[in-house]
């Protein structure tokens, strides 16, 4: 309820833009819904290739989530930043460099089919 009480409150203040709080407060959330749906999809990612990408941190990815999720009011900014800032980049280029690996997989196994054909 509080969470809709702080969502209430920015919306009636005359101009959330020139509130530095605000601003902050919303741009928090921001992220912190964006990185806990991001984390949402990579769970729906096959086990073995989710282990791999998370390098073994899969439990650590899916605790913040649940975090960011079910107790938002506890969600300490720091940590957010941080994982998005250090954590998010690492993420994003191992599931970059598996999606590349798997397109470069798929076309050899086209190219076997259509030799054995």
């Amino acid at each position: 309820m509080s969470s809709l009480t702080k969502l209430s409150t920015t919306l009636r203040s005359p101009s959330p833009t020139h509130s530095a709080t605000s601003q902050t407060r919303l741009t928090l959330d921001a992220i912190s819904l964006r990185l806990a749906a991001g984390i949402e999809a990579f769970g729906s990612l096959p086990p073995h290739i989710r282990d791999e990408a998370s390098k073994g941190n899969w439990h650590v990815l899916r605790g913040m989530r649940n975090r960011i999720a079910h107790g938002y009011l506890e969600v300490d900014p720091t940590i957010v930043a941080a994982t998005a800032r250090r954590d998010l980049p690492v993420l994003v280029a191992a599931l970059t460099s598996l999606r590349q690996h798997l397109i470069k997989h798929r076309a050899t196994c086209r190219q076997d089919t259509n030799n054995t054909g």
